[in-house]
């Protein structure tokens, strides 16, 4: 939307520095069209729109949890359209979904190998591979470090542990 003159609502292209195209809406009828676009249309960028408003409804209309709301409403996202939204922020770990593929690596190997559960109050993950536990457990030198000083005390706290074999951290 560009701007509301009464009853009226003025919509122009969102690529607007290169498409000249613009609707004149009076309610959800078009009163009036100006120019065409000068590109296909973003199927994604509209899917997006509209999960968008839906979970704007849905935050106004329930009391359910934010997470639930943004998961529920990206159950009909398609993997593009998904990957136009913006990431979702949970504010506790708790809230935290992990979907299949961040429980793997690249070479489909599992890689979250501990998740104490969402019921869990004090919940915590264990991300690696057993190759790397392995390497670990092998080690005679372990370095620690972690974000517990430094991150906000609503954020989740994070810690990794490092490998060093002859001088060099793995």
């Amino acid at each position: 939307m560009h701007r509301r003159v009464g009853e009226m609502t003025h919509w122009q292209c969102e690529k607007r520095g290169k498409c000249k195209a613009r609707v004149h809406t009076k309610g959800m009828e078009i009163v009036k069209r100006m120019n065409e676009h000068l590109h296909v249309p973003d199927v994604q960028a509209t899917a997006c729109c509209g999960i968008k408003v839906g979970i704007k409804r849905e935050t106004r209309d329930t009391h359910d949890s934010s997470q639930c709301i943004i998961g529920e409403g990206m159950l009909t996202a398609s993997e593009g359209t998904a990957a136009k939204l913006p990431p979702v922020q949970p504010t506790a770990l708790a809230e935290l979904f992990l979907p299949a593929e961040y429980q793997r690596t690249a070479k489909e190997e599992q890689f979250l190998l501990y998740n104490s559960g969402e019921d869990d109050a004090h919940r915590f993950l264990i991300f690696g591979t057993q190759r790397t536990l392995g390497m670990l457990q092998q080690s005679k030198i372990w370095l620690a470090d972690g974000t517990f000083k430094t991150a906000p005390p609503s954020s989740p706290k994070c810690m990794w542990c490092m490998d060093s074999e002859e001088g060099t951290i793995l």
